[in-house]
């Protein structure tokens, strides 16, 4: 029977390729195939593999696996949608910041990227059911032709009965194909609606961020204390601030049931975290009390694991939540604020405490600000006496004895601080009298970039923690590159950390400041610049694409050298030289091979690399037959090895000690003191004595 059904959905594949296949706008299915019959005699055979075939495409209908998903998020993500447009619509009518209009766009942004997804996925299905009904309907005329002929007088009855049942099974199947694709053409016209709306939200956004960058340095709005004259909301603004946070919660909670995998996701990771953090408390003290005054960090981290969990599961989880609501977002920083400043107090100097304490209430400030945002006159308030606060607090801070706190941070950071008053000062007057978009640009620049470097600068002191212990327990503290090399390695990992959470502050504070866009653009177009040197062509960022990847293939052959000479060769029993010998090779290997790939990356077609080769063979036959002599040379001492580095050697009159192989040439030390380089070529054809015991 098996055999059966396989021959059958052959033959349902062929008269799917036969037919014509229906477009997804309901056109009519027509076939180029002629329709015959079943011979009578062939009706079993052919019902049971029917049979079977109807039956895997009705398990494929009722099991709807691939849009199961959708059906049940779209409701969901459709009464999110229409919570964050009323949102929107409240902030436009708010005259947001900028830095908040670029933060609705993103959160659209990540919403219509799950609608592409899904309009594939829905196209796709459409594509499926309408090969089933080009299918089905080469069956349905087959079967009904068969059952006229079986309605002739002589034909048995069970075999009548058996015709007539597959006819009505393909029939009833085709009805049911019938509704699920109707049914998946109205989700997918839901779907396309939703998407318009979002398009439509993210043009009305864009339109509002062109706008406010178009009159950053006009008086967008009325003096503030017109606005609370003129407006008529004083009554009102316990009952908007009930509305805006309702219409905020029915969003977080819509958007809770769609992504309830997410938060389980985060929450094995914060669990998983503390386990780790609580398992290395536990052992440090016994394996590494000797290191406890050397890494006073890493002591610090793991005394406070549970802070240190909550902090590294938070910043994994911003790639979890990058479509989440603004109050989810405002929880999320409420939940990260206690444990960052615990960590923090533990980490900085005493005197720097009460700058935390002040971010704190700013932070704090910050967020009530961030959800009473529909609510223009209550968010203006809270702006200029947070930024009226800050500018008396610094104030107080550099004049009442504790300026000798600013000792303790880099000189460029205390000048800064001095500045800052004047900055926050002048930002609380420019929302009173009406530069709102100017005002908030200029404070929320401040006052997140200071966040942001509080959260840096404590991740990074987590991660350093967590690298020390991890350097004084196994693995890593069993290998020699560890032990020999330790504090080199921490120190080179520690730099590239801290250079990528430079970037990271740098381009975030230039987000804030709306420059980022227009910055990268000017990048853009200057490494777009073109040289032309008749038909050769040459752009700056190709250039810059060619040295960074020779770059990255020193650092790469640097790297693998220093692992094999640390860390490999001597758990290894090699003959003396060779460890140098495969060093070089793996060095030359390396270079050549990112030559190449930094040729490509400067836009050079590699198929014309034999023209070149053609070339190159005549160069050598003319001129360059010496350098490749003593090349080939070269690699014919690493691998054969008749002299090796350290071996006492006399070539004519020079005798010496070899120090180094080289792509060209051999260095010796003569017994002088002096450094002697050999052409490579001259130790393969020339008379060397090797005056090295064996």
């Amino acid at each position: 029977m098996a055999r059966f059904r396989f021959g059958s959905l052959f033959v349902l594949v062929l008269l799917s390729g036969a037919a014509s296949v229906g477009h997804a706008d309901g056109a009519t299915v027509t076939s180029s195939t002629t329709i015959t019959a079943i011979p009578l005699e062939d009706v079993p055979m052919e019902s049971d593999s029917v049979s079977a075939n109807l039956s895997a495409i009705s398990s494929d209908l009722a099991s709807d696996r691939a849009l199961r998903p959708i059906k049940q998020d779209l409701p969901l993500i459709t009464q999110e949608i229409n919570t964050r447009s009323e949102i929107t619509s409240r902030l436009l009518s708010a005259s947001p910041s900028l830095e908040r209009l670029k933060r609705l766009e993103a959160g659209w942004h990540a919403i219509e990227h799950n609608f592409d997804a899904w309009q594939r996925t829905i196209a796709r299905r459409i594509g499926q059911l309408d090969k089933y009904a080009a299918s089905l309907k080469q069956l349905a005329d087959t079967w009904d032709l068969t059952l006229q002929s079986a309605q002739l007088p002589g034909t048995p009855p069970t075999v009548l009965e058996n015709v007539a049942q597959v006819d009505s099974s393909i029939h009833q199947t085709q009805e049911s194909l019938e509704k699920e694709r109707h049914a998946t053409l109205v989700i997918q016209g839901s779907l396309t609606r939703v998407d318009a709306q979002v398009d439509r939200e993210i043009d009305r956004v864009n339109r509002a961020y062109d706008d406010a960058l178009d009159h950053l340095f006009k008086r967008d709005s009325p003096p503030i204390w017109k606005t609370a004259q003129g407006s008529g909301q004083a009554p009102v603004l316990p009952h908007q601030g009930r509305l805006s946070m309702g219409i905020q919660a029915k969003g977080l909670h819509a958007y809770a049931l769609r992504q309830a995998h997410k938060f389980l996701i985060h929450a094995v990771i914060l669990l998983g975290l503390v386990l780790i953090l609580y398992w290395m408390r536990a052992h440090f003290h016994v394996v590494a009390a000797s290191a406890m005054e050397q890494f006073p960090s890493a002591v610090k981290i793991v005394e406070a694991p549970i802070a240190s969990a909550v902090i590294l599961s938070l910043v994994a989880g911003f790639g979890l939540y990058h479509e989440a609501p603004r109050l989810l977002w405002a929880i999320w920083g409420a939940a990260a604020l206690l444990p960052t400043t615990f960590l923090v107090r533990r980490l900085i100097a005493r005197p720097l405490h009460p700058l935390i304490y002040a971010l704190v209430f700013f932070y704090a400030l910050d967020q009530i600000r961030d959800v009473v945002a529909t609510i223009p006159l209550v968010s203006r308030l809270l702006f200029s006496v947070e930024m009226l606060a800050g500018a008396i607090f610094l104030a107080w801070f550099l004049r009442q004895g504790r300026a000798g706190a600013l000792m303790l941070l880099p000189s460029w950071l205390a000048n800064a601080l001095r500045l800052l008053p004047v900055f926050m000062g002048l930002a609380s007057l420019g929302d009173l009298v009406g530069f709102v978009n100017l005002a908030t640009l200029m404070g929320n620049a401040i006052l997140q970039s200071a966040y942001l470097a509080v959260v840096l600068y404590t991740l990074l002191q987590v991660v350093e923690g967590l690298l020390d212990f991890a350097f004084t327990v196994g693995p890593l503290s069993r290998l020699s590159v560890v032990t020999h090399k330790r504090e080199l390695l921490r120190q080179r990992t520690l730099n590239v950390l801290t250079v990528i959470s430079w970037a990271a502050w740098v381009l975030y504070g230039l987000n804030l400041l709306s420059a980022r866009d227009f910055l990268f653009d000017a990048a853009e177009r200057s490494l777009a610049f073109t040289f032309t040197l008749g038909t050769f062509s040459i752009t700056l960022g190709h250039i810059l694409s060619f040295g960074l990847t020779l770059w990255a293939a020193i650092l790469i052959s640097r790297f693998l050298r220093f692992v094999l000479d640390e860390d490999v060769y001597p758990r290894l029993h090699l003959g003396a030289g060779l460890p140098y010998a495969v060093s070089t090779l793996l060095h030359y290997m390396i270079l050549m091979f990112g030559f190449f790939l930094a040729i490509a990356a400067l836009g050079f077609d590699m198929t014309k690399m034999t023209i070149l080769a053609g070339a190159f063979g005549v160069g050598v036959g003319f001129g360059t037959q010496n350098i490749v002599n003593n090349f080939v040379s070269g690699l014919i001492l690493l691998f054969e090895r008749p002299i090796k580095v350290g071996d006492a050697i006399q070539v004519g009159d020079a005798a010496g000690v070899v120090r180094k192989i080289g792509i060209r040439a051999t260095t010796i030390l003569t017994t002088t003191g002096s450094l002697v380089v050999i052409p490579n070529g001259s130790l393969i054809s020339g008379n060397v004595t090797n005056l090295s015991v064996k």
